[in-house]
């Protein structure tokens, strides 16, 4: 765990997602200000090591099911699509947010291939503890993805993304606790993020 006075860097998320999603009204601008965000506060703290922390070590249990779990995260979002009562114009809004159809692939792509690595490495491994029980950081991982969610879900189901959040938050942090690397979280991030990026893709895009 870091000293204290860093402790307040776990707010950097929520700052990127508010200012770049609800004024400056643009996806890149939160994701690329959460990555820059990321890179101040390793570079302030001289944490650039916890990179380090990303080295391959491969378990078949821990990985099939965290893996699994990952990939079956966008698949059910798909197939649950119909039944979330997400509102009729959220394609717009994506559009809105600089989501087009010819900027999707390119918004897609570097979000899966970046965003785990950086995400892993604050999370699970600068603000990582080895306690088997959930921890506070597992919530702050989960709770500023409600800025987002919460613009399009209903309570109920914004509730329970935020539980299905900090229940992967502490999974992969016990999995880098037994394997002492944060290799298949990392995998683990990637897919999630790329499976439910495609879901959301092919329920919005030509809408």
């Amino acid at each position: 765990m870091p000293p204290a006075k860093y402790l307040g860097l776990r707010l950097i998320p929520y700052a990127a997602v508010t200012l770049g999603l609800l004024v400056f009204k643009s996806a890149w601008f939160s994701l690329l200000g959460y990555h820059l965000g990321l890179a101040f506060a390793f570079t302030l703290s001289a944490r650039w090591r916890s990179f380090g922390a990303v080295r391959i070590v491969f378990h078949p249990l821990w990985a099939g099911i965290a893996w699994s779990a990952s990939l079956l995260a966008g698949f059910l979002l798909y197939w649950s699509w119909p039944g979330l009562g997400l509102p009729a114009h959220l394609p717009d809004a994506l559009r809105q947010l600089g989501l087009t159809p010819q900027v999707w692939p390119i918004f897609m792509t570097y979000f899966v291939l970046v965003n785990p690595w950086f995400e892993e490495a604050f999370w699970r491994g600068w603000l990582s503890s080895a306690a088997p029980a959930p921890i506070a950081e597992d919530f702050w991982f989960a709770g500023y993805h409600s800025i987002i969610l919460g613009q399009y879900l209903g309570w109920n189901w914004l509730i329970l993304a935020i539980f299905i959040l900090v229940g992967a938050a502490w999974l992969w942090r016990q999995i880098a606790r037994q394997t002492n690397s944060l290799f298949i979280p990392v995998i683990a991030h990637l897919l999630a993020d790329f499976s439910i990026l495609l879901a959301i893709y092919l329920r919005t895009v030509n809408l």
